[in-house]
């Protein structure tokens, strides 16, 4: 993002939401050349999922020791 930063920091005044949204997208293609994949891009669905059951999991927990509190 740091280098989004230094193709962004050319703009003196930002007028609205929509004008951030242009110039960082156009940074962003911009740099994309010099991006690289991310190692295990594969799995990161499957990561996704399992921190979401855990989560879950864990809301559920404490749940259950909330209202065995009470």
């Amino acid at each position: 993002m740091s280098q989004v930063g230094q193709y962004t920091d050319k703009v003196d005044r930002w007028r609205n939401g929509r004008h951030i949204q242009e110039w960082v997208a156009s940074g962003l293609m911009h740099i994309e050349p010099n991006l690289h994949k991310v190692n295990g891009w594969r799995h990161l669905k499957l990561l996704r999922e399992r921190m979401q059951n855990a989560i879950h999991n864990q809301m559920q927990e404490e749940a259950v020791l909330t209202s065995a509190e009470v």
